[in-house]
């Protein structure tokens, strides 16, 4: 199939054919065999697609960013496009797709790192303990 809407003739008995359209588009495919030809009109709908985009993280933030000793604070966060994401300090891959609450004994950095088969992104928060 052709990109530009254009036929493209493949021989045979049966066919398979790709298109690697940026737009919608409608395409013809005929199949030729002793016995005839045969000629189908198919449309194509492009979806955006995310392939070969790292993932971004949108923020990653404490609240409260400072906590007295044997308080909590909330890692709370905003991915776009990883498959997994983790944060360090021994948490690993929290249970919320969005939060993830924290009760360190002393100051504290957490690195959330949001990984696909594009690319990894980082992000770093501090949560401050005050005795």
């Amino acid at each position: 199939m052709s990109p530009s809407g254009s036929s493209t003739h493949i021989f045979g008995t049966s066919a398979t054919g790709s298109c690697f359209c940026r737009r919608a588009s409608r395409s013809k495919l005929s199949a030729v065999n002793t016995f005839g030809t045969e000629t189908a009109e198919a449309t194509v709908t492009v979806n955006k697609s995310t392939e070969g985009t790292a993932p971004i993280i949108k923020s990653f933030t404490a609240v409260p960013s400072s906590i007295s000793a044997g308080g909590t604070s909330n890692l709370t966060w905003a991915i776009k496009g990883a498959t997994l994401f983790t944060i360090d300090q021994g948490i690993g891959i929290p249970a919320s797709k969005f939060s993830q609450p924290v009760s360190p004994a002393e100051n504290t950095t957490y690195t959330l790192t949001a990984i696909n088969s594009s690319g990894t992104d980082r992000a770093i928060v501090i949560v401050t303990v005050v005795p």
